[in-house]
């Protein structure tokens, strides 16, 4: 007689399986990669910590960046080195893989136990290279490669906008400082762990003495970049900013 769990067991993995095939265009070989990728750091079942999809993610983020590369050579002979290094870090960029985790609505894939109050959106960019990394090792190298361009990453972005933007909000408020004359500082206001133990920063930009910018991150450099950000929108207003530096920036 046939054990009733086992046929359970054999339905849920179909159903996983079908899930996964809808997102990633194939049915995968071993489900419990794509399980680990979906696992947070936060996650505790049984007041134990389980296994997380921080490993997965460092070898995602490898992976993604030589395909990205090899992609970006191939669709643009055109383009410097210089110009495709840009490109490349606008793609891997933590932004730009949020907003596509958000397209593909991984949230409803990935388990953690941060409260709604507490998430972050860089929990979803983070399994996307997990998933990522899940692939390759489920399927290879050329499989992930087919995945990205074909399925997960490269029908969600516009490369043509994306070859326009510049979005480092430190550096192009470094141009206006070295035009200008203009002296600004960069200090750390605040620091602290949220409840998931995630490090939060808080930082402020001043010019010539006056605060001009705040910004929050989940790390020093994102603080910095979003207190940038605010500055040169204050700058913007006050007419003070080239609008060939501020175009792309509300």
């Amino acid at each position: 007689m046939k054990n009733p769990f086992q046929n359970i067991k054999f339905l849920f993995n179909r159903r996983e399986l079908n899930i996964y095939k809808k997102l990633l265009g194939f049915s995968p070989h071993n489900l419990e990669y794509y399980r680990l990728a979906f696992s947070h750091s936060s996650l505790v079942v049984n007041t134990k910590k389980t296994p997380d999809n921080e490993r997965l993610e460092f070898l995602g983020d490898a992976i993604l960046s030589a395909i990205v590369a090899s992609e970006l050579y191939i669709r643009y002979n055109n383009k410097t080195e210089g110009e495709l290094t840009k490109l490349r870090s606008l793609i891997v960029r933590r932004d730009t893989l949020n907003a596509v985790a958000e397209k593909l609505e991984l949230e409803k894939y990935l388990h953690h136990t941060i409260t709604a109050s507490h998430r972050h959106n860089n929990i979803y960019g983070n399994a996307f290279e997990a998933l990522v990394g899940a692939i390759f090792l489920d399927k290879g190298y050329e499989t992930t490669r087919k995945c990205i361009c074909n399925k997960i990453l490269f029908p969600y972005l516009n490369l043509e906008e994306l070859t326009k933007q510049n979005l480092n909000y430190k550096e192009i408020l470094l141009q206006w400082s070295q035009k200008s004359k203009k002296a600004i500082v960069y200090e750390m206001i605040d620091f602290k762990y949220d409840n998931a133990n995630t490090p939060l920063f808080k930082s402020k930009v001043i010019i010539e003495g006056e605060e001009k910018g705040v910004g929050s991150g989940f790390t020093k450099k994102e603080s910095e970049q979003q207190a940038a950000r605010e500055a040169i929108i204050h700058l913007k207003e006050e007419g003070r900013i080239q609008k060939s530096l501020s175009k792309n920036i509300e």
